[in-house]
């Protein structure tokens, strides 16, 4: 491997430096999103979307979402939670997503680990 330090060569600092200044970048406004993207609220891992609200209760299981699915499908009420994807639109009534990590099983639905809280995940 052949060394960089040859003569005339500018130091990393000074090259950057020379590039920044050659070629000029967008302003904050154009970097700037000017709306969501995806305009919708999305789970951020597997899990189940429920309701904090219901707090450590147990919940139903009404359906599965998938990255994809239409949400609308679904109407999470008080109980009740739909497994969902990483990726999938959040159901209309939910307003947090329990990881699989954190709920357990039990006879026709699961529970909640911990409360959870609104907006997590």
């Amino acid at each position: 491997m052949s060394s960089c330090d040859e003569k005339g060569l500018l130091d990393l600092d000074e090259a950057i430096a020379r590039l920044a200044a050659a070629i000029p970048g967008p302003s904050w406004e154009g970097l700037k999103a000017d709306r969501d993207d995806p305009a919708l609220d999305i789970a951020a891992m597997d899990g189940a979307a429920m309701r904090s609200a219901d707090g450590g209760s147990p919940r139903s299981v009404i359906g599965t979402l998938y990255a994809g699915d239409d949400p609308s499908a679904f109407q999470v009420g008080p109980g009740e939670a739909v497994r969902i994807m990483t990726g999938a639109a959040m159901p209309e009534g939910a307003d947090c997503v329990v990881p699989v990590e954190r709920f357990r099983e039990v006879m026709n639905g699961l529970v909640p680990v911990e409360v959870p809280e609104a907006g997590a995940n």
